[in-house]
């Protein structure tokens, strides 16, 4: 018995049934990897190439594929900012190249490039992960290709008996970590202790209330939000076929709890595919998905103003209700309203369905080694959002409100292809060329009313409110492509890959419409050369080094045309009348940015290849950033697009896969990888520092900078020099301050902290990510350990911020840190400012809460049992046991330390505006148990 990758077994028979382990070929593992508008051989890799495949994740429970390359692969930082229900996360391959124009990578999945595609698909319809990394292997993708490229292939039908295979997953998640906040007699008696200091003859609170609360509790905000949630996933997928006609078809129904009460997100997928040879030169592939997803209060919920940051600030001593059944507003500390009550009766829902197609013709024409290849694709989505911020029974200060927003998105993609392969004596050669077309049509529509004279319709009549809000939106853009490429061998040892990509993009004008992006890259098979073969050390030394130019061209549709938007005035007079000004002067010189990267690498195998080593150094040059440049106020104000700056990225990869248990009935493969990425802001023209966007409500100046030689993602704050001591009474003087309150630095010595004397204090993207997965077979057991870690990263912890310190929206303290760690003359070591001080200076943009956000994770680990068909006599049986983000070791002290709020909308992209916890959605901690059958 054989199969490819796994060493052929003659079994004698003895009996009726047999049962069969086969063990992993590394001397026949050369896996057939997919490339761009293609496949090759591993062995015959010329630039930098990483792959996932099925049997890596199958026993870790996913609910995003993007959760798949979390630690898996070098040079790929996955972010997860938020543990809500299937919320996506950021992905940068070798870092953040683009201050505006996207940094997130191209997504093809079985040749088609979509994202929504990509987001759509469930996991386990996955046959293979790769990711290009390097420009001789992105560059056939021309101006979409400088982020990276994740290529994703789907499972096929393969000819034989049908295939039946049905699986459950069933998990518990909790949150990892509470923060350490006061109970309500803590918080009683503290806030009894700070009215005396300030100079109240009353307590504010009873002797009997507070004794009532140490022996029945108050009001835990934490455990009133968060929850033990479970989720359910269905799997079921029949494949089969006969020699010229194969077939899969899968569904998915998941149901996530999210550990927030009331965020929930369901889905339901059906996926098939087709393979048909119609005649001896003519082969077919027909793929239909289909989505339908709803999300249940589902979207950004950490972050300033938002539920879980104002959660944490609310006084444990306030009752949810009060007599009447109206939400109570916390009277001593938060200015919001009710948290929880805003939990539970505000509404928000989104729905998406969403519809693809993928039809490919394979033609072998006559002569030898020429083929062609037609693909057209298609692409639906329609997105619905819905949400009433409710006013029942008092629960705001203000009027509701309700919104109806509805987004439609239509693209179509076609690429029409020839290849030529030959082989003659010592030589090999494949030739490809291409021409591609695509186009995406969004269209958008929002209806916003405030005010409504009922809320027992919801959302579904906003005729009852007072228009507060309409707009609906239109875009449109393509791009057509010409590309080639030429792989060239030479005796199996001399390997040249070269490529060339003509793009157009309809959001540029005249001749900046169109851009080349060229790539070379050579590599050099030294194991078999004579002199290597002698030193009987390696199974595998191959040489790689490439070169090449990748573009970006993720702008608006129309970001370059000189653009009118309404604008009211008044005239002097009480009514405003409309009118249209430039929002954007017209940019015709605007061209795509260009990022040239330059690769060294080198694959190695040893000992039988039961060792396999590969390392990496890179740096990328991203020129003519697509920037938004300020328009002086006597110009007309506002922002207009630029080629201006350059970023540059630098790094090292190393991955090493070895197996060092290898006998009968145990196997045991161990993959660490690790990778080192330093990024740089090069130049801003003439200027050396830009800060887009604007300031968060809490913090006094933009965290948000771009400065020449320092990183994209760095975080701009004052430099904090801890709190003043009792014996610097007279310099905290001349700042007309007192011991305990905050002390920083000055840049000119004027006794007032200005805004010049801020500087950046720290960064938001790690200089060094890990994975170690280790996997272990004895018979019919699996166990698989997955760690993965991240170092060099900081944030600035805005919930610890808003609960140690007395001040705007968060009027005292909840913390323990807060009360317990403050300064007093005895307490002097302290981060924890004098809170009876009325001279603290208190500032969230500083080192004072800035943390180090490294970690190592334990990010899942399973046992698996497989009982043979022969046993059960009528299916395979798995069960599994797994758990997800076991535990954390990091001396970050917020929720998590991957956590981020969204601020996007504060006008930069998330590699700028980056680095802040505002109080993130929790990662939760997963339990999961699977029952799967293979028929």
């Amino acid at each position: 018995m054989s199969f490819i990758g796994y060493k052929a077994q003659t079994t004698k028979v003895t009996g009726k049934h047999i049962a069969i382990v086969l063990q992993e070929d590394m001397e026949m593992l050369d896996e057939v990897v997919v490339i761009g508008y293609g496949t090759v051989k591993k062995s015959d890799l010329t630039g930098s190439v990483s792959s996932i495949s099925q049997k890596n994740i199958k026993d870790q429970p996913m609910t995003r594929l993007d959760q798949a390359l979390s630690g898996r692969i070098p040079g790929v930082v996955v972010i997860t900012n938020s543990g809500a229900p299937e919320q996506s996360t950021q992905i940068r391959i070798r870092g953040a190249n683009s201050i505006y124009g996207g940094n997130s990578p191209l997504y093809i999945v079985d040749g088609v490039p979509n994202t929504d595609l990509f987001n759509n698909l469930a996991p386990n319809d996955i046959q293979s992960i790769e990711v290009l990394k390097d420009a001789s292997a992105t560059a056939i993708y021309g101006s979409r290709g400088a982020n990276g490229v994740i290529l994703v292939t789907t499972k096929r039908g393969a000819e034989g008996k049908t295939n039946i295979h049905m699986e459950t997953e069933q998990s518990i998640s909790t949150i990892a970590k509470k923060l350490d906040l006061l109970s309500a007699s803590e918080y009683a008696e503290f806030y009894n202790e700070y009215r005396r200091e300030k100079g109240a003859t009353q307590d504010f609170f009873s002797q009997d209330e507070i004794t009532q609360w140490k022996k029945n509790g108050g009001t835990d905000w934490q455990d009133l939000m968060f929850r033990t949630a479970h989720t359910q996933n269905y799997k079921l997928s029949i494949s089969g076929g006969i020699p010229k006609l194969q077939y899969l078809v899968s569904m998915n129904m998941m149901d996530i709890e999210g550990i927030l009460k009331e965020s929930k997100s369901q889905k339901f997928s059906l996926r098939s595919n087709i393979t048909a040879d119609i005649t001896n030169w003519l082969k077919m592939n027909l793929d239909v998905n289909a989505v339908r997803r709803k999300t249940n209060k589902n979207g950004p919920r950490g972050g300033v103003g938002t539920i879980i940051a104002d959660a944490i600030t609310y006084s444990p001593t306030l009752k949810l209700k009060d007599e009447e059944g109206n939400w109570l507003r916390d009277n001593i500390n938060s200015t919001k309203d009710n948290p929880y009550g805003r939990l539970t009766q505000d509404l928000d829902e989104s729905f998406t369905n969403y519809l693809a197609a993928n039809l490919q013709f394979m033609v072998q024409l006559p002569v030898k080694g020429l083929s062609m290849n037609f693909q057209g694709a298609a692409h639906y989505k329609d997105y619905k959002n819905r949400w009433m911020k409710s006013n029942a029974n008092d629960l705001r200060a203000q009027n509701n409100s309700a919104n109806n927003n509805q987004n439609d998105s239509f693209d179509w993609y076609n690429v029409n292809q020839i290849n030529y392969v030959r082989e003659w004596k010592d030589h090999k050669l494949n030739l490809m060329g291409a021409m591609e077309l695509s186009q995406s049509t969004t269209t958008g529509l929002s209806n916003e009313v405030a005010n409504l004279r009922t809320e027992s319709v919801e959302f579904w009549n906003l005729s009852l409110g007072n228009m507060n809000l309409f707009s609906n939106s239109f875009s449109r853009s393509s791009l057509v492509s010409f590309m080639g490429r030429a792989m060239y061998q030479f005796k199996d040892r001399y390997l040249l890959t070269a490529t060339i990509r003509r793009d157009g993009s309809s959001k540029f004008q005249g001749k900046n419409k169109w851009g080349n992006f060229p790539s070379v890259a050579v590599a050099w098979r030294m194991s078999e050369e004579s002199f290597i073969k002698n030193l009987n050390i390696f199974d595998v030394l191959k040489l790689r080094m490439s070169w090449g130019n990748t573009g970006n061209q993720a702008i608006g549709a129309y970001s370059t045309l000189g653009l009118l938007a309404e604008s009211k005035y008044g005239w002097g007079g009480t009514s405003d009348y409309p009118g249209y000004g430039v929002s954007g002067p017209a940019t015709p010189n605007l061209t795509w940015e260009k990022t040239t990267q330059y690769d060294l690498g080198l694959d190695m195998a040893f000992a039988n290849n039961r060792i396999l080593a590969n390392i990496d150094v890179y740096q990328k040059n991203t020129t003519g950033l697509l920037l938004k440049k300020p328009i002086p106020y006597y110009d007309g104000g506002g922002t207009t697009w630029v080629n201006l700056g350059e970023v540059k990225n630098r790094g090292l990869e190393f991955s090493l896969t070895g197996i060092p248990i290898q006998s009968k009935n145990l196997v045991w493969e161990s993959t660490f990888n690790v990778s080192y990425s330093k990024n740089e802001v090069v130049s801003l023209g003439d200027e050396t520092r830009l800060h887009p966007g604007t300031k968060l409500d809490q913090a006094s100046l933009n965290t948000a900078v771009l400065q020449v030689g320092k990183p994209l993602g760095s975080i701009y704050g004052y430099i904090w020099e801890g709190l003043w001591r009792t014996d610097e009474a007279d310099e905290a003087a001349k700042w007309g301050q007192k011991p305990g309150d905050n002390k920083f630095k000055e840049k000119n010595v004027n006794y007032k902290l200005e805004s010049d004397d801020a500087d950046i204090i720290g960064q938001a993207f790690p200089d060094v990510i890990l994975g170690w997965s280790n996997t272990i077979k004895w018979k019919n057991l699996d166990f698989n350990l997955f760690f993965q870690g991240s170092l060099g990263a900081d944030r600035l912890n805005l919930s610890r911020y808003l609960t140690n310190e007395g001040i705007s929206d968060s009027r005292f303290i909840t913390s323990k840190e807060g009360y317990y760690n403050r300064w007093t003359p005895e307490n002097q070591n302290t981060k924890i400012p004098n809170p009876f001080s009325s001279t603290i200076n208190s500032r969230f943009e500083t080192a004072q809460y800035l943390e180090k956000a490294d970690y190592l994770r334990l990010k899942n680990v399973s046992i698996a049992y497989t009982i043979p068909r022969a046993k059960t006599k009528f299916a395979d049986v798995r069960i599994s046991l797994s758990a997800q983000n076991l535990f954390t070791i990091t001396s970050y002290t917020g929720y998590d330390p991957e956590g981020t709020m969204d601020i996007t909308s504060n006008g930069g992209n998330s590699d700028i505006n980056a680095g802040v916890d505002g109080g993130s959605y929790p990662l939760p901690r997963t339990f999961t148990l699977g029952l799967g059958f293979s028929f």
